[in-house]
């Protein structure tokens, strides 16, 4: 059993070099220990793909409020993979 104090944080990992950009939640809580990523964007080719969305609302309403257009905002893990994401893949 852990003595470390219940709760948890959010942190942020950024990769300038890949272009992807995390929003994790880690600590603890009742259950134990959590590292669980809430938000995962990848940058590409002009497009911010939403790899995955765990916030309640959706990212992309806080991403279209910070002034990026809705046509470039991708639900990557709905669409079906076109071909500038498969020769991204491929790269």
């Amino acid at each position: 059993m852990t003595t470390e104090p219940p709760g948890s944080e959010a942190l942020l990992v950024c990769d300038r070099t890949s272009d992807n950009y995390l929003l994790l939640d880690v600590g603890w809580d009742a259950s134990g220990r959590v590292h669980d990523t809430l938000v995962h964007l990848h940058l590409l080719n002009g497009q911010v793909l939403i790899e995955k969305d765990g916030i309640e609302y959706g990212i992309a309403q806080d991403l279209q409020e910070a002034g990026i257009p809705a046509a470039d905002l991708v639900t990557a893990w709905r669409a079906a993979p076109s071909k500038l994401r498969r020769e991204a893949v491929a790269a």
